[in-house]
């Protein structure tokens, strides 16, 4: 079985080279909670890929939410760079929303099919998917590859109803929650683990193709209201006038320090830095 992670902002700052170091070859990283971004999302995202760590991006179906809505802010992190494995939609009681019915389920991935073009895998453990009722009518879900959540010691995981019945294999399990998470590059003492079931040759087959950084675009054009422009990315407010929105810069280089930056050279010879974040400019 190949090792893999899975994190959020609640692991705080990232080490992906340790990550990498200690044999991660997989992640799913959290995009989205319901109408919430992640707040580490853009830096994983980019990190991951950068070190060669497949990344399959993860959100949430929630209760009494419009799914349609919700699977589109999703799909709309990660489309441009949709990563090497297919998106996740975690389906498990939350603390405000309670658990989505399965219809509710159900609408979110077909939409995030819809706009993406990707089946998504869904996540999720014996104990949520069995309290919802007809849990054992929806063989649907069987369309859908199975990540499993069961902490056990046990070689294989407890499989919801669906799946045992069918003797489909689960094709991802997290099977703690409370791996050495400094080990692996964790900011938090606590990490995700997870297996992927099968081979490396198996691997290498389901993984979307090489890894390979993305290429430096050429131009980017600015997509916020305005940008902060900065004559070192270190420095943290801008040193000089924002640029607006919908302004096209020339790349020169990529920076990364915390985050990556683009070294950028705009229309009239003024160069500085600005944020390569997905959020703040798209490549042209």
């Amino acid at each position: 079985m190949i090792q893999g992670i899975d994190c959020s902002h609640h692991n705080r700052r990232f080490n992906w080279d340790k990550a990498k170091a200690e044999g991660v070859r997989f992640a799913f990283i959290r995009a989205m909670f319901g109408y919430t971004r992640d707040t580490e999302f853009d830096r994983n995202w980019s990190e991951a890929k950068r070190v060669g760590i497949a990344r399959g991006a993860y959100g949430w179906a929630l209760h009494n939410m419009n799914q349609k809505t919700l699977a589109k802010l999703f799909v709309n992190r990660w489309i441009n760079d949709p990563g090497e494995l297919p998106p996740v939609v975690d389906y498990e009681n939350t603390k405000w929303h309670g658990k989505a019915t399965f219809e509710e389920l159900r609408l979110f991935m077909d939409e995030v099919y819809r706009l993406s073009g990707l089946h998504p895998i869904i996540y999720t453990s014996k104990g949520a998917w069995n309290s919802v009722p007809k849990h054992s009518e929806q063989l649907w879900a069987l369309n859908h590859h199975l990540w499993v959540a069961n902490y056990t010691l046990s070689s294989q995981p407890s499989m919801p109803s669906v799946w045992k019945t069918s003797g489909t294999p689960w094709t991802f399990w997290q099977y703690t929650s409370h791996g050495d998470g400094y080990k692996y590059g964790s900011g938090g003492k606590n990490l995700d683990l997870n297996w992927f079931n099968g081979s490396e040759e198996e691997f290498a087959d389901y993984v979307k193709g090489d890894i390979q950084p993305a290429p430096l675009p050429e131009q980017v054009i600015v997509i916020c209201n305005k940008l902060s422009f900065r004559s070192r990315p270190e420095i943290y407010s801008g040193d000089r006038p924002y640029i607006p929105k919908g302004t096209v810069c020339k790349v020169l280089e990529k920076v990364t320090t915390d985050i990556d930056w683009y070294n950028v050279e705009l229309s009239g010879g003024d160069k500085g830095f600005i944020s390569a974040g997905f959020n703040y400019v798209r490549a042209l």
